[in-house]
């Protein structure tokens, strides 16, 4: 074999391996910009649905409180009314404590109460709820997770509170406490769903990116093909590529100097 052929089928074997290269390549672009894309939105809208069942968490416990706040005002000066008012929330889900703390009329005087539904907690548990919300004299959202015991597990609760007030005084603040366990078992399962569809998504995107590549690297699979014929000796070569872009261009230059050629010997 002399210098001549050898050259010739070295550069048709590169032609023939950088093709296939070229379709690797551009099948692995399109994957990672559509895996990186799927997980970057579904977790922009994992992140965005947090903050809103937060939101709706927040909104949620002080309608509650607002609620109880002006079922007390009405009844302050009676105890099994004001109590009842409370109680009416015992079953209200992700609830775990609500409790009203301060004065009820009983006759001419004013009785110091603690009205409660919910797990019963301990005189010292109810003296630190006292402790951290009597200052408060507008609706108020602990920024702290509070760590509770209930039934020797430790629970976490948010905890919101709101005074009573009547004939512009404060008598007493309602505080809430309402389990961390409902909201994240929500965003969990809703995190499952959004995991199962970026994952069809992303299939699907792969499935598409895949026969995009197709119709990018099969002319130029097809071109590869039709010099490698050429250079066996075959004269009758037709591509059949009908693209206009810079391929099509290339195919339509070597048909014509496989025609000069053949015409030529």
């Amino acid at each position: 074999m002399d210098k001549k052929e050898v050259r010739r089928l070295f550069f048709l074997s590169l032609f023939e391996f950088l093709s296939k290269r070229i379709k690797a390549k551009v099948v692995f672009f399109e994957v990672t910009i559509v895996l990186l894309v799927s997980v970057s939105l579904g977790l922009m809208f994992t992140l965005y649905l947090e903050k809103t069942l937060l939101q709706k968490a927040d909104i949620f416990c002080e309608r509650i409180l607002k609620d109880l706040s002006k079922s007390i005002e009405y009844n302050y000066i009676s105890i099994p009314a004001a109590d009842e008012a409370v109680k009416s929330f015992q079953n209200t889900l992700g609830l775990v404590y609500i409790g009203y703390n301060g004065f009820v009329v009983t006759g001419d005087d004013l009785k110091k109460v603690n009205l409660s539904a919910g797990y019963n907690f301990s005189e010292d548990v109810l003296k630190e709820i006292e402790k951290r919300t009597r200052q408060h004299n507008a609706f108020h959202k602990n920024t702290e997770l509070i760590e509770v015991k209930i039934n020797d597990l430790i629970v976490k609760v948010y905890e919101y509170s709101m005074p009573v007030i009547v004939n512009s005084k404060k008598i007493g603040v309602i505080t809430l406490w309402y389990s961390e366990k409902i909201i994240t078992d929500e965003i969990n399962a809703i995190k499952i769903l959004i995991i199962f569809v970026t994952c069809v998504v992303a299939l699907f995107a792969i499935f598409l990116s895949v026969k995009v590549s197709d119709g990018i690297v099969k002319p130029i699979m097809q071109l590869t093909d039709g010099v490698k014929k050429f250079g066996m000796g075959e004269f009758n070569v037709k591509l059949h590529i009908n693209v206009k872009d810079e391929i099509g261009i290339l195919a339509k230059s070597f048909e014509e100097m496989v025609v000069s050629v053949k015409e030529k010997l």
